[in-house]
């Protein structure tokens, strides 16, 4: 006859502050968009602004450009790696939590960018006359002053916003 036994013990050393950052690292969101600051040529401010060339606006003949909504699918993508290395790094390696979510946002700011310059986003063309004014048929470029006003912030969650 063979006997067998085994005893397991379990380090549990540590638990606590592990489930103390990952309840920490859940209230905080980062948060990517346009800044308050006004748009020289427009009067808007560049969030009203990315707002308006975004959703389209029939008062003035500006047809919607969804580069916010084409940005978040490409986003998604991305954040599939992106995302889990942060909170790894976060939860496992003890990095900052601030530092790490930045570089999401900064990731997210980037993508941004690329839709809006490559027009990668489903687009009309400018109207002839926009085209004659410009030189050009960049939908949301013009002098690139809404692309260098793309913010990226960390602070703690605020639940879902419209």
């Amino acid at each position: 006859m063979i006997k067998v036994s085994s005893h397991c013990i379990a380090d549990f050393s540590g638990m606590d502050k592990f489930v103390k950052q990952a309840i920490k690292l859940s209230q905080q969101e980062v948060d990517i968009g346009f800044n308050q600051e006004t748009h020289e040529d427009s009067g808007l401010t560049y969030a009203d602004l990315a707002n308006i060339l975004n959703s389209g606006a029939d008062s003035v003949n500006i047809p919607p450009r969804v580069f916010m909504e084409s940005s978040m699918d490409q986003f998604e993508v991305d954040n599939l790696k992106v995302t889990p290395l942060a909170v790894k790094r976060i939860l496992y390696k003890d990095m900052p939590m601030e530092a790490e979510l930045l570089k999401i946002g900064r990731k997210q700011k980037q993508i941004l960018k690329q839709v809006m310059e490559l027009k990668l986003f489903p687009f009309p063309n400018n109207a002839a006359s926009t085209i004659a004014k410009k030189g050009r048929d960049d939908a949301l470029i013009d002098k690139g002053d809404l692309i260098k006003n793309i913010e990226v912030s960390v602070g703690k969650y605020q639940g879902v916003k419209d």
